[in-house]
């Protein structure tokens, strides 16, 4: 379940990181080890912030492991934190943006990962994810459109009303849908 504030019997863990590695529209999915945990799913370049590691240094760490893909501190668009329980687990989930201009050649570590996938919010949404990434999507593309106190730029140019029609119904639906799903403000 996640929470946008902190509920009183929280009691964080760890700290985790995820990034949406953007370009044109779609963003970075990498296809978990059947053998790890949450075999088989999909979930953005993640991973635990280690001891004395900011979390910004934790997200180019985790990029560059996950893709081979080196994106510099201070290229990543710090989005928002949240608080996540999971599985009776208590951690904040710190999420990230990275634009790329070009593709970027990409080297999954096999250890963690078989595949991966540039893929729309849409289309996200419609595969198999790990836990609560649904959610973050929507979150992320749908109801939070700032980032820093300044319009975000989603897909190719800003939010307008001529952009907001290109979404269909069901992305708006699938929106509203995860507040009513658990999210609490």
């Amino acid at each position: 379940m996640l929470f946008k504030t902190q509920p009183a019997d929280f009691k964080k863990e760890i700290d985790v990181v995820g990034c949406y590695v953007e370009h044109d529209g779609s963003f970075i999915l990498l296809h978990r080890q059947p053998y790890k945990t949450h075999g088989g799913k999909w979930g953005l370049p993640a991973g635990k912030v280690d001891a004395g590691e900011t979390v910004s240094r934790a997200m180019a760490r985790e990029i560059f492991e996950e893709t081979g893909i080196e994106i510099p501190e201070n290229d990543l668009v710090y989005f928002r934190s949240i608080f996540v329980r999971n599985e009776g687990h208590d951690f904040d989930y710190h999420m990230f943006l990275a634009k790329v201009a070009a593709p970027p050649g990409i080297t999954i570590n096999p250890k963690e990962h078989q595949g991966y996938v540039w893929a729309s919010p849409s289309e996200a949404r419609k595969m198999d994810l790990i836990h609560d990434l649904d959610e973050c999507i929507g979150m992320f593309y749908f109801d939070d459109p700032t980032v820093g106190g300044k319009r975000r730029k989603v897909f190719s140019g800003e939010i307008t009303k001529d952009k907001l029609s290109q979404f269909s119904i069901n992305n708006f639906t699938r929106a509203f849908d995860f507040i009513d799903r658990g999210m609490t403000t």
